[in-house]
């Protein structure tokens, strides 16, 4: 079974052990990896994640510049092995 899961943690990636023992952060080799998805003045994190299990490929990562919201959008392009 392959599975997705992302969203707004709030956290830095040190402190979410429980699901990167078992899931694939998506940014892991991206050259974005580094990029932030909230940005409040003094404070640029990377706090929004995309894990992926281990059968699942992330061909890109990236996270979009927006004034949508307080946080920017994570993307991913994935491929699925069958």
């Amino acid at each position: 079974i392959d599975y997705i899961l992302m969203g707004d943690m709030n956290s830095r990636l040190s402190s979410l052990s429980t699901i990167t023992a078992a899931m694939k952060d998506s940014a892991e080799d991206s050259p974005n990896r580094q990029k932030s998805t909230f940005d409040e003045g003094r404070v640029q994190e990377r706090i929004d994640y995309i894990f992926v299990s281990p059968n699942i490929t992330v061909n890109q990562y990236d996270v979009i510049a927006s004034d949508a919201s307080d946080h920017y959008p994570a993307v991913c392009e994935i491929a699925i092995r069958k």
